[in-house]
């Protein structure tokens, strides 16, 4: 008999002892009954001083607002939330 064959029924036989089956440890938790944790959403750490609507995490790609208006020479410092 091959090693992998040795070890596939060594490792079989104890997850069977402990009352699994080697394929329900295999699989990962987002395909078991288990649901995956949810993440907080992230905190606003700019928003624009005319329109509040526009906001940024300060994650990611710079918004075009964001872009525009550290081309004008202002600094983004004056954007804090």
């Amino acid at each position: 008999m091959g090693e992998k064959k040795k070890l596939l029924k060594h490792l079989s036989a104890l997850a069977s002892a402990k009352g699994f089956s080697l394929k329900e440890l295999l699989t990962s938790t987002t395909e078991s009954n288990e649901k995956p944790s949810k993440r907080k959403p992230v905190a606003i750490k700019y928003r624009h001083p005319v329109d509040a609507s526009l906001t940024w995490t300060g994650r990611g790609r710079k918004p075009k607002w964001v872009v525009e208006w550290l081309s004008q020479g202002k600094a983004i410092e004056t954007l804090s939330s």
